[in-house]
């Protein structure tokens, strides 16, 4: 076929790139899952956030230091060298980034600055998200937001895309529908006391002081009252099933 042999041609790396997206995606799902560990377990979405900006800056300092000083310097720079005319529509380049900026400096800098606060938003919405959902859920719903980028190209570029995207497109809105109608795994733990806070209790590291035999009766006693209370609500719905 002259269209999968002009596609061989012009992306020759095509394996090593599908190899490349299918190892970002599992990094993505296991970036997820430690949100989700570090926001309910650990630290919380405030701390989270301004922990993943702290040093996220700094490490985006030293990257761009090492491997886009020419293209940021190439951004806040005006000139002829830098921007595009007429002329230069009509030139190819063997590298897209040596190619005159498309748009003026004032439009990039505004482009720039929306990109940050979405992807802010994105971050903040993500911390948030996880604290009263799981990561499973955000995975999927994340992959259906392939959809826009679809009807953008449809409508905009007027490109269809290929019978493998409508496939995989079903496949994770069925994955969806499974997953919203299994119960939840948040639910299974409403009641699930642990008896670790009482053993954290005998001694308090703020103060140094021991906590008295009777707060940690209390504690016991409360914790014996929900785990009878969680058998007694088990009792009457098999007894309920059974009628």
């Amino acid at each position: 076929d002259v269209n999968d042999q002009t596609e061989v041609e012009e992306y020759p790396h095509r394996l090593v790139g599908d190899l490349f997206a299918i190892l970002g995606g599992l990094l993505v799902g296991f970036t997820d899952v430690l949100i989700e560990m570090l926001v309910k377990d650990f630290v919380g979405p405030n701390e989270y956030i301004g922990m993943v900006g702290f040093f996220g800056f700094f490490l985006s300092i030293v990257q761009v230091g090492i491997l886009e000083r020419h293209d940021v310097a190439k951004f806040f720079t005006t000139g002829a060298d830098v921007d595009m005319d007429v002329a230069d529509e009509y030139v190819e380049y063997a590298d897209p980034y040596d190619a005159p900026r498309t748009c003026p400096k004032s439009k990039g800098l505004l482009l720039l600055l929306t990109y940050v606060l979405t992807i802010y938003l994105f971050n903040v919405g993500i911390s948030r998200f996880l604290t009263v959902s799981e990561s499973a859920f955000l995975t999927l719903s994340l992959l259906t937001g392939d959809l826009w980028a679809v009807t953008f190209t449809v409508v905009a570029e007027k490109v269809a895309p290929s019978s493998l995207f409508y496939i995989a497109f079903i496949i994770i809105i069925i994955g969806v529908i499974i997953y919203e109608t299994a119960p939840s795994p948040l639910e299974d733990t409403r009641f699930n006391m642990e008896e670790k806070p009482i053993e954290q209790a005998e001694y308090n590291e703020n103060d140094g002081n021991k906590t008295s035999a009777d707060d940690r009766t209390l504690w016991k006693v409360g914790y014996d009252q929900a785990n009878n209370t969680l058998q007694e609500d088990e009792k009457n719905t098999s007894s309920i099933e059974l009628t």
